[in-house]
């Protein structure tokens, strides 16, 4: 039987490693868009070979993607997963998440007309966050109105992808996504393995979460699933509010911390300071004036009902136990 062949862009990122490992377990033809400058030692696996595209041109991206086509044909699936959450540059958000899937989807329009599926992996934050006051659960039949930058620009890919109206395309809105590796939520256990539990503003945050595996479970069931032309929303089917997930964090670690509560006001200006900082050291700061928005929000809780039902997708991992396996990793490698 013939490999079914994926292209996977981001492919070295957190998620993106991930999605390579699991297209490598069901013997796939693998194919990785990345930098010259990327790390691909966790990608490097038996068959799994390197595509150095050039979405930042679109001439010449168009050129390589219709070279890929003679040299191997049109693959089975795209999983166009690369994008940035962070940068000091503003501009950027536009310029990587929504232009360059832009000229990915071309160049798939143009050169892979037998593609299967286009997977573009969205953000929770393209739809923005619930209703702060009735706390409602957020659903796919929301208007999407996105508070963040990032959030518009993920958006805004959403538009441009659906433009190309000859591209069987399925697109996934996941809520913060955490597991080894990961960075962000790693930074917030560290500060608690130090005795400090640090809390944004004095209202309660209610907030969901997805455990990377699960990510690439709805990633794959995206592929094969008749679901062409949806829009789904991913967590791991729970809400928990912010004082649980400290809760819950404090227990897989097993340690005490004090709950400091920080003025939004505080966050804010520290956000400022840092962003001015990045933008000096051309480092881009965890916390900025971008996410400072995301933690100013109180509801960011997801209804994955619609998913389950038409995606056939079913979460294994809670936050406890994705927590627990999240420890036991960045303790292994001295992470922690």
């Amino acid at each position: 039987m013939k490999k079914e062949t994926v292209v996977i862009t981001g492919a070295t990122g957190f998620i993106g490693g991930f999605l390579v490992e699991e297209a490598f377990k069901r013997d796939m033809n693998i194919f990785c868009v990345v930098r010259k400058s990327s790390d691909l030692s966790r990608i490097s696996l038996p068959g799994v070979r390197f595509l150095y595209f050039h979405p930042e041109d679109a001439i010449q991206l168009d050129a390589e993607m219709a070279q890929f086509s003679i040299e191997y044909g049109c693959p089975d699936y795209f999983i166009h997963n690369a994008g940035i959450t962070k940068s000091v540059r503003t501009s950027d958000f536009d310029r990587v998440n929504a232009q360059h899937t832009a000229r990915f989807a071309a160049g798939v329009a143009r050169h892979f007309s037998s593609l299967k599926r286009f997977v573009l992996m969205s953000s929770l934050a393209a739809q923005g966050p619930g209703n702060d006051q009735n706390l409602k659960p957020i659903t796919i039949s929301d208007y999407p109105i996105p508070n963040t930058l990032y959030g518009k620009s993920k958006l805004t890919a959403e538009k441009l992808l659906k433009q190309f109206t000859n591209i069987p395309w399925v697109i996934l809105r996941p809520t913060g996504v955490y597991g080894p590796r990961e960075h962000d939520y790693y930074l917030y256990l560290k500060s608690l393995t130090r005795g400090i539990e640090p809390v944004m503003g004095f209202k309660e945050q209610h907030l969901s979460f997805l455990y990377v595996t699960d990510l690439v479970q709805a990633v794959f069931l995206s592929l094969t699933e008749p679901v062409v032309g949806e829009t789904f929303l991913l967590s791991d089917g729970n809400n928990y509010t912010g004082t649980e997930y400290g809760d819950i964090a404090r227990e897989a670690l097993n340690c005490k911390a004090i709950r400091v509560r920080i003025p939004l006001q505080v966050v804010r200006l520290i956000s400022s300071l840092l962003e001015y900082t990045g933008r000096i050291t051309k480092n881009t700061p965890t916390l900025n004036n971008d996410k400072f928005l995301s933690i100013k929000a109180l509801n960011w809780t997801v209804d994955i009902n619609e998913t389950q039902m038409r995606l056939k997708y079913h979460p294994q991992v809670d936050l406890r136990t994705g927590l627990r396996l999240c420890v036991e990793w960045y303790r292994k490698n001295k992470w922690l």
